[in-house]
């Protein structure tokens, strides 16, 4: 079995998993499983074996873009993109670490919502006008998309040009969500890489393990009652708060999800109820996000796993 045999290799000793891992890092198709290296020798060694990986990891990024630097007006956007991949790299190789400790994706998942609420707090506080400069950021955005489509079409009227009463809307609306989705993109990567490094884990060291984690997701009190609290706060208007949803809906989400899995899994036609409920996410996105999070939220205080599982 390849994967069998590969994992032997990278976990026999450091200097096979780090230069696996660094090689692997330029490969464009690829270069995605380096990480996934670093956090399964996390995983199973343990951080500080796991950090040598992650360095091995994530170096060919930056010596990629020092190589090859990015012309001026793209270099903004290239170096979010190196930022984005160095900090969910890091964020992956901690989270594996409390995965490791506890063995518990609830705290796995609160330490990472968490995590991302204290820097909505830390970018409020710091930069107060920060929703400006995302409307500002976004304007710029839909101008220039609105240019590219004016001349795909060959217009030049100016008033064609100018935005629209919906561009200005949706500027107005995503500038208050807009810190809190960048946060949770990167998490949700970080958490993700996280995921597919437990599942290797568990495909060589325990079958069917990773199932039985999933299936028990259940945020804790604390959580519930932290998420009514900035629930209120973002139906108050406080801006703080609104950025701290797409967070908190997302790992709740999660939370929900897994409810769903584990009751699911008790029917009879198991695969077709799953097919319906995703379904449903794709039909009512993004409401469905924040149905299911309540669910998960309701569950925090009701434990539907004990009353309808037992």
């Amino acid at each position: 079995m390849f994967l069998r045999r590969f994992t032997d290799f990278v976990l026999q000793n450091r200097v096979q998993g780090m230069a696996t891992a660094f090689v692997s890092a330029f490969v464009p198709i690829i270069g995605s499983i380096s990480i996934l290296i670093a956090g399964l020798v996390t995983l199973r060694k343990g951080a500080f074996e796991g950090l040598l990986v992650l360095i091995a990891a994530t170096v060919p990024y930056i010596i990629t873009y020092f190589a090859s630097p990015p012309a001026p007006e793209q270099a903004l956007l290239a170096e979010g993109i190196l930022g984005v991949i160095i900090v969910s790299n890091v964020l992956t190789w901690m989270f594996a670490i409390v995965l490791r400790r506890f063995s518990n994706w609830n705290i796995t998942i609160e330490i990472a919502a968490l995590l991302g609420v204290l820097v909505i707090v830390l970018v409020h506080l710091f930069n107060p006008d920060i929703q400006n400069w995302w409307a500002s950021q976004l304007s710029v955005y839909f101008a220039k998309t609105t240019d590219v489509v004016n001349k795909l079409k060959a217009t030049t009227d100016a008033a064609q040009s100018a935005p629209s009463e919906a561009q200005i809307q949706a500027v107005n609306t995503a500038k208050r969500f807009a810190t809190g989705f960048v946060a949770v993109s990167v998490l949700f990567n970080a958490l993700l890489q996280l995921l597919i490094a437990r599942w290797w884990q568990a495909a060589i060291y325990n079958p069917g393990g990773l199932r039985k984690e999933l299936y028990q997701i259940r945020l804790s009190h604390i959580t519930g009652f932290a998420f009514v609290i900035a629930l209120v706060l973002a139906f108050l208007g406080i801006d703080v708060a609104l950025d701290m949803m797409p967070i908190l809906c997302m790992a709740f989400f999660v939370a929900g999800l897994s409810l769903l899995h584990s009751i699911v899994s008790k029917q009879k036609i198991a695969w077709l109820w799953l097919i319906l409920i995703y379904m449903g996410i794709i039909w009512l996105f993004p409401l469905s996000i924040v149905i299911i999070a309540f669910i998960a939220l309701v569950d925090t205080g009701f434990d539907f796993r004990k009353r309808f599982l037992l």
